[in-house]
């Protein structure tokens, strides 16, 4: 099974996407969380948001998760990064080193779905 994601920055996209596809899942990419941040995504119909790394705090992992959005982080090439955003709750990291990153993934002491 693959599952795809439309992920995009670019707003006026995201919404002919949401017109002329509505079953495909849509994300919203942003460098820094965007505010209004949720009425933003939710208007657009994103089921996540996928920001970079580095505006990933716990807290706000902890308020995009209770919103219901899945939570990506990009671009995460240092194992320890991508270790501390799973364990503030990130579902995905996005990585140009994923070798290193599932290698992380893999030393968790953990079972679920892969990185």
């Amino acid at each position: 099974r693959i599952d795809i994601m439309a992920s995009s920055f670019n707003v006026p996209l995201l919404t002919a996407l949401a017109r002329h596809l509505p079953e495909l899942p849509r994300a919203l990419i942003a460098r820094r969380l965007p505010s209004p941040w949720a009425s933003r995504a939710r208007r657009l119909g994103c089921a996540a948001l996928h920001l970079d790394h580095e505006a990933v705090t716990a807290a706000r992992a902890e308020r995009i998760k209770d919103q219901g959005f899945g939570l990506a982080a990009w671009s995460v090439d240092d194992p320890a990064r991508a270790t501390a955003l799973w364990d503030m709750g990130v579902d995905c990291v996005i990585s140009n080193a994923p070798d290193r990153i599932r290698a992380a993934w893999e030393k968790r002491p953990q079972s679920g779905a892969g990185p």
